[in-house]
């Protein structure tokens, strides 16, 4: 560090800058010519100046609040020895401005004047490594050149300014253990600044802490950083920055990308982030939780930038004043909560997986005034503008989302894919999406409900959900889905021999699509109001198996006002689209009620809309219609009873009864 004369004189505090004369510098004899020996402005008292003769710089420290544009200097010189431009002429300080000085022997020397806002008695320039413990004075002015490693322990009083020369920077525990306490107070705040008054934000490159950095030592507290590429950058390690303000950066505010740090309580607290080119703050999906609430976070396009961690501790995501921006697949392996009122933006590569790795519960419980909004960061949003939300096969069944919009995601499958887990997920809307609203039918694994309510999906491009036959039972009730023509929820063509134990379909207002084939082992209870489209000939839905089977009961429970459908998919139906149903030796006490079944009889050998096999069905004001075949086609011994059923269309007949 490089100590410069100082000079008390009668000035205002501030940052200058301004050019003049292009007449060609000579160097000095060295005998003390060409000096400028005082500087001071006319009619500004209070102000103190330093004088380097080393590097031929002048600093003027004048108080806050004076105007820079107009001021008259007044300069004392070495003996025999002019200047330009004069003393006593005006000039616009807002930019370091170049004095010429014209030695006795006609040699010239060109001196920059730097006005300085800010009361100081001395200028420290700081262009070596911090290697031993150091203290910063409130009375000193200290101005850093190019990049200063803090070694040790550095100390900064409350009311200190340091001012940066452009692409400087401070690095605390680079090299070895350091520490940077700079803690000023309400009436007294530390000053981290550009040098140049004029400068525009990314004027030097900011302060960073390394893994070396003392963490329970280090801590920004009531500091002004403002006019760095970075304001604070975090890596490997942590601190505290409280009480701070944080402004006219070029990039982020603080980058906590790389933060590392295992407590619970808040590292980031009270602090104001404003006038960032980029994000106000940049984090790891494992530190999001050490940003409190209290901070004052304003950006009128961006936000708090979440990046990708593959672990997470118990924690809670809280809602900020500025949205979360996802811009990749971010992993969350832990306990997660996340606040009502928060909002998500998401770019085209972003994602969230929660319980890929570890066992997750995620607890996303919004209001209805303050939901959870998952959403595209794009200005005009499509479907498929990001890829969404995916729970793994680790998410814990405690898992709920609650007063949630999902929205324009969709981009590789679906805006959520649950895959071999189980959630709940009430009051929630789903919309704006490509491909699958939901998909509970990924690769293989079969993903399910805790609960399943009063949740809205609309305006998806493809099926609403993709979801197996064996968990269409966690779909509830007062849902409000639609879909466009040939979509709804689609039933997964694997798992179709499904073992049901006592399981309820609930009414659905859109239909079932049906992939292949279904066999129901087991009790089966359908409620009214559920239609089934099957996509192609030869599919059934078969409840048992042969006698001495498994014991299978179907209820089908429609009425007058919500009756059942069971039909073809195609848009242009026709008798024979698809099988029918059939009941085999081991469905037992089976009905249907107020059920329509349409354009099957499709197979060779059972040859009906509905064909019974040594079983037995009742069947209450059902409508059997636009077989291939027959209506009703019963065979070794199956039988059905019941009244106020019709035929219509049936090519073969209504019934036939087939004795082996």
């Amino acid at each position: 560090m490089k100590k410069i004369i100082t000079i008390t004189t009668m000035l205002l505090l501030g940052l200058v800058a301004f050019t003049s004369c292009e007449k060609e510098e000579e160097k000095p004899t060295g005998n003390g010519e060409g000096e400028i020996l005082s500087f001071s402005f006319s009619g500004i008292t209070g102000a103190t100046s330093s004088i380097d003769k080393e590097s031929r710089e002048v600093y003027v420290f004048v108080p806050a609040g004076t105007s820079l544009v107009a001021l008259v200097p007044q300069i004392t010189l070495s003996e025999g020895a002019t200047v330009a431009p004069v003393s006593g002429a005006t000039q616009n300080f807002s930019s370091p401005v170049n004095y010429v000085v014209k030695t006795s022997k006609g040699e010239y020397v060109t001196w920059v004047v730097y006005v300085l806002v800010g009361a100081a008695n001395d200028v420290v320039i700081v262009n070596s490594n911090i290697t031993t413990n150091t203290t910063w004075l409130s009375t000193n002015s200290y101005i850093v050149e190019g990049t200063v490693y803090v070694d040790a322990d550095l100390v900064i009083q409350p009311g200190t300014w340091i001012r940066f020369k452009p692409d400087a920077e401070l690095v605390v525990g680079q090299n070895q253990n350091g520490s940077l306490l700079a803690e000023g107070n309400p009436t007294q705040k530390i000053h981290f600044t550009a040098f140049d008054v004029n400068a525009t934000p990314g004027n030097w490159a900011g302060l960073r802490f390394e893994t070396s950095n003392k963490s329970s030592v280090s801590s920004l507290k009531y500091c002004i950083v403002e006019l760095a590429v970075v304001g604070v950058n975090v890596y490997n390690t942590w601190l505290k920055i409280d009480n701070c303000l944080i402004q006219k950066i070029q990039t982020k505010g603080i980058d906590m990308s790389n933060y590392n740090h295992t407590a619970s309580a808040p590292d980031i607290t009270a602090n104001e982030i404003k006038d960032c080119g980029d994000h106000t703050i940049i984090t790891n999906s494992n530190s999001v939780h050490f940003i409190d609430p209290n901070n004052k976070l304003t950006s009128t396009t961006k936000g708090v930038e979440i990046v990708n961690n593959y672990s997470l501790a118990s924690a809670t995501w809280k809602k900020l004043s500025v949205p979360y921006f996802v811009n990749d697949y971010v992993r969350v392996n832990g306990s997660l909560t996340m606040e009502a009122g928060s909002v998500y933006k998401f770019s085209s590569s972003g994602a969230i997986e929660f319980g890929g790795n570890n066992n997750t519960t995620v607890i996303a419980e919004g209001t209805p005034t303050n939901p959870i909004t998952f959403t595209s960061a794009a200005t005009s949003p499509t479907a498929g503008n990001w890829i969404g939300l995916y729970f793994g096969d680790k998410t814990q069944p405690n898992t709920a989302m609650r007063y949630c919009i999902v929205e324009y995601a969709g981009k590789d499958n679906a805006s959520i894919i649950v895959e071999g887990s189980s959630i709940a997920m009430t009051n929630c809307t789903i919309r704006n999406g490509n491909n699958y609203g939901i998909d509970l039918a990924y690769s293989g694994l079969v993903g399910q409900f805790v609960a399943f309510t009063n949740n809205i999906i609309s305006n998806i491009a493809s099926h609403p959900i993709n979801i197996y036959a064996e968990a269409i039972y966690t779909l509830g009730i007062n849902n409000a889905i639609t879909a466009g023509t040939g979509f709804g929820i689609r039933v997964d063509n694997d798992h179709s021999a499904t073992n049901f134990q006592n399981r309820t379909w609930e009414k659905q207002i859109v239909p079932f699509y049906m992939e292949e084939g279904l066999y129901v082992y087991g009790s089966l209870t359908i409620k009214g109001g559920n239609t089934f489209l099957f996509n192609r000939q030869g599919l059934f839905f078969t409840v048992g198996t042969y006698s001495g089977g498994i014991v299978s009961t179907l209820k089908l429970e429609g009425t007058a006002s919500d009756p059942i459908k069971f039909s073809s998919a195609a848009a242009s139906p026709v008798a024979g689209n698809w099988s029918g149903i059939l009941f085999l030796g081991s469905a037992s006490a089976c009905s249907m009620s107020y059920t329509t079944v349409e354009y099957g009889g499709y197979d060779s050998y059972y040859l009906g809309n509905v064909s019974i096999e040594n079983s037995a069905v009742t069947m209450n004001n059902c409508n059997i219609k636009n077989s291939s075949h027959y209506g009703i086609y019963t065979i070794d011994g199956g039988s059905f009873n019941g009244s106020g059923n019709t035929f219509s269309g049936n090519v073969l007949g209504n019934t036939f009864n087939h004795v082996k």
